[in-house]
């Protein structure tokens, strides 16, 4: 008998952008930067408004800015991602 175990040490950020008017936001740009590292991961919302930034490192914090062109920047600071 063979057993195999595997440790995950990844994780994943996935949501929506949404303006104002609860519009999916179409090509804005999700800039995730872990801050103890400096290593940094980026997506585009599709088409619905949402992202998945795959191969993360687990733990955090995080610095999120969401931008897209016409709209605000927003800034969200300690995000932590984990495995499940």
């Amino acid at each position: 008998m063979q057993i195999s175990q595997a440790q995950t040490t990844t994780s994943s950020l996935k949501g929506i952008v949404k303006g104002s008017k609860n519009e999916p936001i179409v090509g804005a740009n999700i800039n995730a930067i872990q801050t103890s590292t400096g290593t940094k991961y980026s997506a585009t919302t599709n088409a619905d408004g949402r992202f998945n930034i795959l191969n993360m490192r687990v733990g955090g914090s995080y610095k999120v800015t969401v931008s897209s062109i016409g709209f605000q920047s927003e800034i969200i600071d300690d995000i932590f991602v984990r495995t499940w």
